[in-house]
């Protein structure tokens, strides 16, 4: 495993696949007299699942290890195969029928087509901005968050409902 939090997590796990479906809400390990466990439980709870089904609940420790090294590439296909299927939507948006092509189609001359592209624009930005990388690249792509949302707001009069959003989100990431 490559960091510590991958032993954590295959701790848990393997705790709860010798105790399913219950998980460690306390862990006697972490400080004196114990501590809560302050770790989201879907992914251990995903991936102990997956290994009761393989192996059982008496699953030794190197089958509960090899389902929990796989897991994660796994995901990540599966989030492959979500993105193409938003882009593929994203697609039907363009060529079907509906309120976003009777907008940007020749002659309705109306603010919403630039509308939804400095949306996108503003969301392209805001991940843009979000990837790890130089110091430099990170305040260039949020200047042009700045740049694409100030855009966006003199596009759209309602345009603070995407304010609201960004921001109940940003409550929620923090």
């Amino acid at each position: 495993f490559l960091e510590t939090d991958s032993w954590y997590h295959v701790r848990l796990i393997e705790n709860q696949v010798h105790n399913f479906p219950w998980r460690v809400t306390l862990d006697p390990y972490a400080a004196a007299g114990g501590q809560f466990v302050p770790i989201a439980p879907l992914f251990d709870t995903i991936t102990s699942a997956v290994a009761v089904l393989l192996h059982g609940r008496t699953a030794s420790t190197e089958s509960i290890e090899r389902v929990a090294a796989f897991m994660p590439p796994v995901l990540g296909a599966l989030s492959v195969v979500a993105v193409w299927a938003l882009g593929r939507l994203l697609f039907l948006l363009t060529v079907l029928p509906g309120h976003f092509m009777d907008r940007t189609t020749l002659g309705f001359v109306d603010h919403h087509a630039l509308e939804a592209l400095l949306a996108l624009v503003t969301l392209l930005m805001i991940a843009r901005a979000l990837r790890p990388s130089s110091p430099r690249r990170s305040y260039a792509a949020s200047v042009l968050v700045g740049v694409a949302l100030g855009l966006y707001l003199l596009t759209w009069a309602s345009g603070a409902f995407l304010i609201g959003i960004l921001g109940i989100w940003l409550l929620l990431l923090i």
